[in-house]
């Protein structure tokens, strides 16, 4: 999921002096921490209404698989991700890097390009096989498909 999949729950050590000890999970701590994105904070963002979508989407897949497939630990069926680093993860030692800060993001032609690039290395790294129409998605819309 590209949503926050959990809210924060009591403050961890380096918070607790803080004046936003409920702003940030670790999760996200640890993405800053790295310099791999800048999350928004999901208690006091927008993004908060995502992640009320995704706790009924998340309780949905519990009930029907079981409570293991929602745990958040990267071992089961869901998991959350931050796509610009993942995608840096997965391309960094390509020619098709995405460098830091660079967006794929957007209409333009280079960034049409651009997120072709990246999903040829993707599925090459990752040994996928995608469908013709998901891959004229992908180069079309930076957004998930509605379908």
């Amino acid at each position: 999921m590209t949503s926050p999949t959990a809210w924060p729950a009591r403050p961890h050590d380096e918070q607790k002096k803080a004046q936003r000890p409920l702003l940030y999970r670790a999760t996200d701590d640890f993405v800053r921490h790295e310099g791999l994105a800048n999350p928004l904070s999901v208690s006091s963002d927008r993004i908060a209404y995502c992640a009320m979508r995704s706790a009924r989407i998340l309780a949905e897949v519990a009930d029907r698989c079981g409570p293991e497939a929602v745990e958040r630990d990267g071992g089961h069926l869901v998991c959350e991700v931050y796509p610009a680093p993942a995608l840096r993860h997965w391309t960094q030692s390509s020619a098709a890097a995405l460098a830091p800060r660079e967006s794929y993001k957007g209409p333009a032609v280079e960034k049409v390009a651009r997120r072709v690039d990246l999903l040829k290395t993707i599925v090459a790294q990752l040994q996928l096989s995608l469908d013709p129409p998901f891959r004229r998605t992908v180069r079309l819309s930076d957004l998930p498909s509605r379908a």
